[in-house]
């Protein structure tokens, strides 16, 4: 429980930093949606927002996954930190569908949440109190992120194909006849995964392979 609140505050964090720096996040305008509902702005205007802001986003997210790679991070600690993030992203890819998509809405009110009461502060202390506890909730209670898992997904599939020796430990590795060596932790219980039996396995590749999300 402490490590999800240590991680929860770790998110609002980030987020904090985007919302004080007036970044454009995919999660936080969905509140556009409210203008539209007030007729302030156009249908056009905010699926256009949505597509331009959700593409600049994976772009961004690509490039910092690329650069966690390139900087060495996965290795260090003994590869623990590579072997985390190929066990992340693998279990974020073993959600099923529907669970996914209604931990994204769960996840999407507490962001939303966040900003709006960003919105009434008006120092840069009240943003930061505002925003702290409804952050924290949706990463200590696990929700889902979108622009999050556009970061958590790549980056497990760049150190599972750049760094195996750190993804080792962590991913399902792929063997001839189709058998799948689930990764550690795999048999607990986990959101939208049946006990033991992971719909989508990150495996780590054989040499010159890339890498790939397997379903069953």
């Amino acid at each position: 429980l402490w490590h999800q609140l240590a991680g929860g505050v770790v998110f609002s964090t980030g987020y904090m930093l985007a919302i004080l720096a007036g970044a454009e996040v995919f999660t936080s305008n969905n509140l556009l949606a409210m203008a539209w509902a007030s007729r302030k702005v156009t249908a056009l205007h905010v699926l256009r927002n949505w597509a331009l802001v959700l593409v600049a986003n994976a772009v961004g997210a690509l490039g910092l996954a690329g650069l966690f790679v390139l900087s060495g991070l996965p290795e260090s600690q003994g590869g623990a930190v590579g072997e985390h993030a190929v066990q992340l992203a693998a279990e974020r890819a073993s959600l099923a569908p529907v669970s996914a998509f209604v931990l994204g809405v769960l996840g999407n009110l507490f962001v939303c949440l966040a900003v709006w009461v960003s919105l009434a502060g008006r120092s840069v202390t009240d943003k930061v109190v505002g925003t702290i506890l409804p952050l924290s909730a949706l990463g200590a209670l696990g929700l889902e992120h979108v622009a999050a898992s556009l970061y958590f997904i790549p980056r497990g599939l760049l150190v599972a194909w750049f760094v195996p020796e750190a993804a080792a430990g962590a991913a399902a590795i792929s063997v001839p006849g189709g058998a799948e060596h689930p990764p550690r932790g795999a048999g607990q219980h986990r959101r939208g995964q049946s006990h033991g039996d992971p719909r989508v396995l990150l495996r780590v590749p054989e040499a010159g392979a890339v890498p790939a999300l397997t379903g069953r």
